[in-house]
């Protein structure tokens, strides 16, 4: 009766770790996923990202996180303004990182927001969180730009333009 007890026990334990390691696997696998094409049920963007044209493959997503926004202010004529980005992907292997301009700027509000963005890896990419960083200019700066709000899957980070 005892060695019944400890098969089950052992058997309950084992399905317990398949169930959890197929939800990981979920995880991979939304992690890693393409884009959204026409015809394929997915739920709609974030609002805070561009909209997708219906039939259309985008070549980057959105990375996982922003994890700092630094602006700096170049004296020319007319003003520019370095942007630089770091954030976190969820694996290795990203490549092609860089800043998407949402259009249309928030010109009017007095900001001006990017999608930090990269290609996802198409083979085997470590299974860790991973830093990325990019830089851009926005040249020229319009002068009723004051903030500057970047956007990743999962969160976003505002700053303010100092002049």
């Amino acid at each position: 009766m005892l060695a019944l007890g400890k098969v089950s026990a052992v058997m309950l334990a084992l399905l317990l770790a398949a169930g959890c390691d197929n939800q990981s696997q979920t995880k991979t696998a939304d992690a890693t996923a393409k884009p959204p094409t026409a015809g394929n049920e997915t739920q709609p963007p974030p609002s805070s990202l561009p909209p997708i044209e219906e039939g259309k493959e985008l070549p980057y997503v959105a990375v996982y996180t922003v994890n700092s926004v630094d602006v700096a202010v170049l004296e020319r004529n007319p003003a520019a303004l370095e942007i630089r980005v770091k954030g976190t992907a969820r694996t290795g292997g990203w490549t092609e990182v860089h800043l998407n301009q949402l259009s249309p700027p928030q010109i009017g509000m007095g900001e001006v927001g990017f999608t930090l963005v990269a290609s996802a890896p198409e083979g085997p990419a470590t299974q860790a969180l991973t830093p990325v960083e990019t830089t851009f200019v926005l040249d020229p700066l319009p002068p009723d730009v004051k903030r500057v709000r970047v956007f990743a899957e999962t969160n976003e980070v505002s700053v303010d333009i100092q002049r």
